[in-house]
């Protein structure tokens, strides 16, 4: 039993580990294909804003050449310059030199322009540009830490005529740093190079950056000079990767293999006890189940039961005790026609017995239709509702509105189902006078969705359904419910005090064709 859960264990922490591996390699090559493509895009970038620059500075030394009044003015030049340093990101300054020798123009007088401090190289530049007639980038000039400069010089020509060298100063830190730190500069450290000159640097991590396994170059022409882009990502990227990334997944993982070690040891323990008791619950489940079956079928008999006697007390109470007093009201009327004809006159307590004979038949006919409605099997369960819904509005004298929309269901409703709407209305209804002091009820009965539905509503006084069982209340209600469950149906009760009630009985299909056979065969 031992064997098996260190066996898992085992396998699981080799599986973690193998995981973990797998997923610190995806990791990397994921790196290293963004740095990749960052790289590409970046010095694509660098390359289009730099190209932009200096094709703005060659538009404007085609137009200063090819000027149709030849005004190549001092005046005309601070025109045009300064327009160029202002819109032109990354222009530090902008000069003109003669070409027959002579001061300098220069857009910004106040600018610290380092085209003195090029030396040697600023006079190969101008002899070079101006032999070759295309315009020439210098090697970039460090002017501190950091800040480098780099020259553009176009030849300024109208026709065969030399007219002189338009000389643009860039400033690196502006062209290069502004738009990358923005862009990647959170995410990546990089550099610029033009040979061996560092053009700009971002390594806020450190001069170890570009060390690691996780780097890329790429090679952009800018004019006659080529410039290395080398990127690598900052050590709150690696830190998203590697094997310090999944160092917490490894030992969760142990964790976790360990735990489920010792949880397969116990349960291998214990799974023979698990049987033994699942057995045992089977059967309980088994014999619960049979009990409640058989606690469905004495509910269905005593309720059945119930009626049963109901429907013979009926019988006796209309056949023997209604025939005794109509022979009682026959002989009281056979006294009184004897006594008109005598002197004795005992009309007046005739009369009254007479009076109250009617009474009695008149009360024990109404007690005859609340124990078994004779109508609900002679002609349907909507007279019998009409008839109940009529004779509540004479006894209450509360307004009554009934609407009945049988039509062809009455005929297909079994003796279960008509019986139970009847006694939930009667039951209602005799909440309602008994307890709402309702002004009026509207009950409504009829077939939706494949269902009977019952609704009785009134505009009483309401309860609190929460109470209903206190203080020995909710016997009537109880017994609504009963009778819903034994046709599968659905009693809702919706109340509040000072809202009124709404009873709604819903008799799902099974139980408005439930068989009377069922009952019987339950008993």
């Amino acid at each position: 039993m031992v064997a098996l859960p260190v066996a898992s264990f085992l396998v699981l922490a080799f599986a973690t580990f193998v995981v973990g591996r797998q997923q610190v390699a995806h990791d990397e090559r994921l790196l290293l294909a963004r740095t990749r493509d960052v790289a590409v895009q970046t010095a694509r970038h660098l390359q289009t804003s730099v190209g932009s620059g200096l094709t703005a500075a060659s538009v404007f030394a085609r137009r200063w050449s090819n000027h149709e009044r030849r005004d190549f003015s001092y005046r005309r030049f601070k025109e045009f310059a300064p327009v160029l340093v202002a819109e032109i990101p990354g222009i530090h300054d902008v000069r003109l030199v003669p070409a027959e020798g002579g001061e300098n123009w220069r857009a910004r007088d106040d600018s610290d322009s380092a085209w003195e401090a090029l030396g040697q190289q600023r006079d190969g530049l101008l002899d070079v540009s101006a032999r070759e007639s295309k315009p020439l980038v210098s090697a970039p000039l460090v002017v501190g830490p950091n800040r480098t400069r780099f020259f553009a010089a176009l030849p300024l020509r109208r026709g065969p005529e030399y007219l002189g060298t338009l000389i643009v100063e860039f400033d690196s830190e502006r062209l290069i740093g502004d738009g990358l730190q923005r862009e990647i500069g959170t995410e990546f450290n990089f550099d610029v190079f033009d040979g061996d000159t560092l053009l700009f640097s971002h390594d806020p991590d450190g001069p170890q950056s570009h060390t690691g396994s996780i780097r890329a170059q790429q090679e952009f022409p800018i004019g006659n000079q080529t410039w290395v882009f080398t990127v690598s990502p900052r050590s709150s990227m690696l830190a998203g990767s590697g094997w310090h990334a999944v160092t917490p997944i490894l030992l969760f993982g142990l964790v976790l293999s360990a735990t489920l070690g010792v949880m397969l040891h116990l349960v291998m323990r214990r799974l023979r006890l698990y049987r033994l008791a699942h057995g045992r619950a089977l059967r309980e489940v088994a014999e619960r189940e049979r009990a409640q079956v058989r606690l469905a079928q004495l509910s269905r008999k005593i309720l059945m039961a119930q009626e049963d006697e109901r429907a013979r007390l009926s019988r006796e109470l209309h056949d023997e005790l209604g025939q005794l007093l109509t022979a009682a009201r026959l002989e009281i009327g056979w006294l009184r026609r004897q006594v008109a004809l005598g002197k004795v006159n005992v009309l007046d307590a005739s009369s009254q017995s007479i009076h109250l004979v009617e009474e009695a038949a008149e009360e024990l006919r109404r007690i005859c239709r609340g124990l078994r409605p004779p109508v609900l099997d002679d002609i349907g369960l909507e007279p019998a509702v009409i008839q109940l819904a009529r004779e509540f509005r004479e006894r209450t004298t509360i307004a009554t509105e009934l609407l009945v929309s049988l039509e062809d269901e009455d005929t297909r409703l079994s003796p279960e189902a008509s019986l139970c709407i009847y006694r939930v209305l009667q039951e209602s209804l005799n909440n309602v006078s008994r307890h709402a002091q309702a002004k009026r009820v509207e009950i409504s009965l009829g077939a939706s969705d494949d269902a009977m539905v019952l609704t009785v509503r009134d505009d009483g006084s309401g309860f609190d359904i929460g109470k209903l069982g206190e203080e020995g209340g909710g016997i009537g209600i109880e017994g609504m419910r009963e009778r819903a469950n034994l046709v599968n149906g659905k009693l809702t009760i919706e109340s509040a005090p000072g809202k009124g009630t709404r009873v709604e009985l819903r008799l799902p299909e099974t139980g408005l064709r439930a068989a009377v056979g069922a009952a019987a065969a339950t008993a």
